[in-house]
């Protein structure tokens, strides 16, 4: 009994000594389990640092601002260019339709200059023609009344020389 005794002295020394072990176990995890806790409260009860992200939502909205100024210079740049360029198909319009008109204007000048130059190129050449009849005429006329004021000067001559002979 004494060996039966002494095992079981033994053996409830080793539980004592294993149920101290756990005991300083439980305290080590009950501590651990207070600190994650207290952790845990801390950081539920913390207010989150969301200055970086208030600063993220600035920029962001700092760029949509940008965005939204610069779409609009640009719709307003889009809208004039686009009212220059009306302007300006319009005036090249005008100034091709007057330019047609000039372009019809000067050939129908030119046809009548034309026109009235050949016109005036015939007169001229009928007159000339005219002319060089008119002279032909005259010259011989002319001729004529040569011949008759020879004639006449022979006359004339054989008269002085008849009334000298009588």
């Amino acid at each position: 009994m004494k060996a039966e005794l002494a095992k079981t002295n033994d053996a409830l020394s080793k539980a004592q000594a294993e149920l101290d072990s756990l005991k300083q176990d439980f305290a080590l995890e009950k501590m651990a389990k207070a600190e994650a806790q207290a952790e845990l409260d801390s950081a539920l009860n913390k207010k989150p640092d969301t200055s970086e992200v208030d600063g993220l939502r600035k920029e962001l909205q700092a760029l949509k601002d940008q965005h939204q100024a610069s779409l609009m210079t640009a719709q307003q740049e889009s809208a004039q260019a686009t009212e220059e360029h009306l302007a300006t198909k319009s005036a090249l319009a005008k100034v091709t339709a007057e330019l047609e008109r000039q372009k019809a204007e000067s050939t129908s000048d030119f046809n009548d200059m034309h026109e009235s130059l050949t016109q005036l190129a015939e007169e001229a050449n009928k007159k000339s023609t005219d002319l060089e009849a008119r002279t032909k005429e005259l010259e011989a006329l002319l001729k004529v009344k040569d011949a008759e004021l020879a004639e006449a000067k022979v006359i004339a001559v054989i008269f002085k020389l008849s009334t000298m002979v009588h």
